[in-house]
């Protein structure tokens, strides 16, 4: 024999609450229609189900929560109120016309920034930065290259060394060749 285990409870308890979700939601449809309804009297808005909580607690709860869904479903149904004034329109349409009459915003010129305190301040800041990871180094390199050499083996940390070298050998390269002139990307067709 086997006992239902805790999906089963799961999709009995999603079951009965999508059960009061639909409730609340009749509930709302059938007050809407009753409060629209002419000639209709004893019918109060916001009413609840008029359970009785001491008749059985289960069944009380279950109507707070259909109550619950019932007041969620008609505010869903109705739009809220808008207080637009009488002339808003009018107003709206003026607005266009003076905008689309009025001639095309200039660009304002931004003031033009220092060149020369820009790069010092980016100088600065590399320089900055690279301290702090040569600080930053010193500090766990050792646990690092602990950790990388047990994890890669110590001829994995002399590949990526290596090719660490390499990729940085080249790039300084290639900015000497741009900072002397001699970057053919760099030049313009004559």
């Amino acid at each position: 024999m086997s006992m239902p285990g805790p999906d089963h409870d799961r999709g009995e308890r999603e079951a009965h609450e999508w059960e009061v979700q639909e409730r609340g939601r009749r509930q709302a449809a059938d007050a809407d229609a009753a409060w629209n309804a002419p000639a209709v009297t004893g019918i109060v808005r916001g009413a609840s189900s008029g359970i009785d909580a001491a008749a059985s607690p289960s069944i009380a709860a279950d109507a707070v929560a259909a109550d619950a869904y019932r007041r969620i479903a008609q505010a869903l149904r109705r739009p809220p109120p808008v207080d637009l004034p009488p002339d808003f329109a009018v107003r709206m349409a003026r607005m266009a016309e003076t905008l689309a009459q009025a001639p095309a915003p200039t660009a304002v010129p931004a003031a033009a920034a220092d060149p020369l305190l820009e790069r010092v301040l980016l100088r600065a800041l590399v320089a900055a930065f690279v301290l702090g990871a040569v600080v930053v180094g010193f500090v766990y390199g050792a646990r690092v290259f602990t950790q990388l050499q047990a994890a890669i083996g110590a001829q994995g940390v002399q590949w990526v060394a290596l090719l660490a070298g390499c990729l940085g050998l080249s790039w300084s390269l290639g900015r000497l060749r741009a900072l002397a002139g001699h970057d053919s990307r760099h030049r313009r067709p004559a």
